[in-house]
C-alpha cells in the first residue's frame, strides 16, 4: 500500500511539474522533463505531440510549421511556406517547405510532410525575416518576398510550374517590384530562369 501511496504522489507530483511548465511555455521537448514516450503522460494532462519527443498543450495556437522550425532550429521557412507566414498566403501549405543548410542534419519527422531545401549557396543575412519567437525556443525565420520568389522559379519543377509562376504573378505588384525581383535573381544567378518566368507572365 505504501508502494502505491508513493507512486501516485509521485505521478501527482509529475503531472503538477508539466502543467507548470505548459503555463510559462507552449512547446517543449520531452527530454526537458524526462518524458521519453507519450505512455509516461498522465491520463489529465493533455498534450499535442508534433514529432518526437516535441509536444505542446493541446489549447495552444501553435502550428505545424512554428512546432516543425521550433524542433529543426537551423531552417528557415521558404517557398509558399514562407508567405504564408509572411501573411501572404491565407492557409498553411502542405508540404512544410524548409530550407536547411547543405551539410545541415535532416531530422526525421512523420507527423507531417515536409519538403527540404537545401539551396547551392547561403542566403544574404538580408533576404532572412524574423517574425517572432516560439515559447523560449528559437526564432522563426522566414525568406523574405524577394527572395521567395527567385526561389519559386527556381524550385519550379517541385512545386509545380503553374503553381510556382502564379504565386510569382500574385507577388508582383502587390508585393514585390520588378526592378527587385531581377536584382535578387542577379545575387542567385538566376536571372535567366526568372526572365523566362517574367515573359510568360506578360
Amino acid at each position: 500500500m505504501s508502494d502505491l501511496r508513493a507512486m501516485k504522489s509521485g505521478v501527482d507530483q509529475y503531472a503538477d511539474k508539466l502543467h507548470e511548465m505548459t503555463r510559462r511555455r507552449v512547446l517543449f521537448r520531452a527530454r526537458e522533463m524526462g518524458i521519453f514516450d507519450r505512455m509516461y503522460l498522465p491520463d489529465h494532462a493533455m498534450f499535442t505531440q508534433f514529432a518526437r519527443g516535441l509536444y505542446a498543450s493541446e489549447d495552444s495556437n501553435i502550428t505545424f510549421t512554428e512546432a516543425m522550425l521550433f524542433r529543426t532550429e537551423h531552417a528557415v521557412a521558404c517557398l509558399d511556406t514562407a508567405l504564408w507566414l509572411l501573411e501572404i498566403l491565407g492557409d498553411e501549405p502542405r508540404p512544410i517547405r524548409l530550407a536547411i543548410s547543405r551539410d545541415a542534419r535532416k531530422p526525421k519527422i512523420d507527423t507531417v510532410p515536409i519538403d527540404w531545401f537545401r539551396w547551392s549557396e547561403p542566403a544574404d543575412p538580408d533576404d532572412i525575416v524574423t517574425l517572432r519567437r516560439i515559447s523560449n525556443g528559437p526564432w522563426v525565420k522566414a525568406f523574405g518576398v524577394a527572395k521567395t520568389a527567385v526561389d519559386l522559379v527556381r524550385a519550379r519543377r517541385r512545386v509545380g510550374v503553374e503553381r510556382a509562376y502564379e504565386l510569382v504573378d500574385y507577388l508582383l505588384g502587390r508585393h514585390l517590384g520588378v526592378d527587385e525581383l531581377r536584382e535578387c535573381a542577379a545575387r542567385y544567378r538566376a536571372s535567366l530562369p526568372v526572365r523566362e518566368c517574367l515573359r510568360r507572365l506578360t
